[in-house]
Order: C-alpha cells, then structure tokens, then sequence
C-alpha cells in the first residue's frame, strides 16, 4: 500500500529556525514524517499554529495533519481535536481545511466535522480554544490573529475531556479514492513551513 509511511530523516528546521516537514517521493514510492510532544495532557487552553506554506495545491493524495490531539495509550477514546487538517474531503473538488473532533473512536466513531475550502494564502494562523462545553476553532490570514478571519466554527457537543493526548503534526498520503483519480504513488512532493506552535493553559 503506498499510504502512511514515515521517515525522521523528512523532518528538519531550516535557517530560520522553523520547523520543515516534507512529503517526498521517488520511484513512486511516497514517504512522509510526524512530529509529536513528549509532553502529554496538555487539556483545555489556546492552541496555535502559524503555517507558511500554500497549501491548497496539494496534490489529491497528500494530507497535512496541521496540530491535532490524539491520546494512543487510551482506546477506544483518543481525545482527537484537528485544528488544521488539509486533505480531499467529501467529494468536494478543492483541498478542504477541516475543524474537527471525535468521541469514542472506537465505538460510534462520531465525529463532528466543519469543512470549507483552504485560503491560498502562503502564511496562515489557526488558532483553536478548548474549553470543557465547546472547541471553537478560527483561522486567519497572515502571521498572528490581526489578519482577516475566513473560518470561524464552534463545537459544543461531545467534546473530549482531557486525558493523555500529545500534540502532532504530520503530512502523509491518503489511500486511493474516486475522488484521487491520479493515484497517491504519484504523489507530488511537498515541503510544510511551520513557523510556530504555541499553547496558553485555560
């Protein structure tokens, strides 16, 4: 299968001191990268993740998981919140940066799921707030939350209680569907700029 495979050597800080994660692909053979925390639990605060990459060119096939939650040590609940996932989404015809969360994975897998399509915008912030009766998520153009706000959405229902869910970032490729047509082994290559992730504790 030519989906999620990872290597260390994909991730890098450049000169700047930001931080570069690459989707690479040789021989039709697509590789990609994770970063997470050591820290664990971080629960309900500000998130934020200013990304300085254009992003709606993505190929079909290749997903940017931009900061998210996600607990491995307790099934069938992995307190995921994503807070600027770009990928393929629900036939729509352009690269969708969805706001999302799910309870229970491993029962109803019910998540909640607001989509629109991604700015073109090279340098974004996305900023997402956890509080114990909603998640409200915002993304703005340019460095900072000064720019114009193109996507406010809020969450208020089954929103995960904290437990010991790291925080990641990763871009990967997606498994074939009717709506990526070319393949994910044909994957363009992609390097993502993260210039910062921050979080202030509620």
């Amino acid at each position: 299968s030519p989906i999620q495979r990872w290597s260390p050597n994909n991730i890098v800080v450049n000169s700047d001191g930001h931080l570069v994660l690459s989707l690479t692909n040789t021989n039709n053979f697509p590789v990609g990268c994770e970063v997470y925390s050591e820290q664990r639990g971080f629960g309900y605060g500000t998130y934020t993740i200013v990304v300085a990459s254009q992003l709606n060119t993505l190929h079909p096939n290749v997903a940017f998981g931009g900061l998210y939650t996600f607990d491995f040590p307790n099934p069938p609940d992995w307190h995921e919140i994503d807070m600027n996932e770009v990928r393929t989404y629900d036939g729509e015809p352009n690269k969708q940066l969805l706001k999302n969360h799910v309870w229970n994975n491993g029962g109803t897998r019910e998540f909640t799921t607001t989509n629109m399509d991604i700015s073109s915008e090279i340098i974004q912030t996305h900023r997402t707030i956890w509080a114990s009766n909603s998640i409200v998520f915002d993304s703005f153009i340019g460095e900072g939350v000064g720019g114009t706000n193109y996507f406010h959405a809020e969450h208020t229902s089954n929103v995960p209680v904290p437990d010991t869910e790291r925080l990641h970032i990763n871009i990967w490729t997606d498994r074939d569907t009717a709506i990526s047509r070319s393949g994910a082994v044909h994957a363009t290559p992609k390097d993502v700029i993260v210039r910062s992730v921050t979080f202030t504790a509620a």
